[in-house]
């Protein structure tokens, strides 16, 4: 028998897990054709109530999700956002 799905994806591990569990590797962020880069900073701006979790009681984690689900949607939509030329 294999153990496929028996440890959560690496884009799921919490920064400053507990010991002994999986944690995000550490990436450059991607550089487009166009120059552009992935702003891993909004991303993690998006992702920091995930903090919370191990703290906070069961019943505030929909919450934290749905903080979650807002900071990126957001992140989502400035995609879209045309950059100006001094913002490069």
């Amino acid at each position: 028998m294999t153990d496929i799905g028996s440890q959560a994806p690496a884009w799921l591990a919490v920064p400053n897990a507990r010991a002994g569990e999986a944690t995000a590797p550490d990436q450059a962020p991607a550089v487009h054709a166009d120059g552009g880069q992935d702003t891993p900073g909004d991303v993690e701006s998006a992702l920091s109530p995930l903090e919370r979790l191990a703290e906070a009681p069961v019943s505030e984690h929909v919450g934290i999700f749905e903080d979650v689900l807002t900071g990126l949607e957001a992140v989502l939509t400035s995609v879209d956002e045309p950059v100006s030329d001094g913002e490069r």
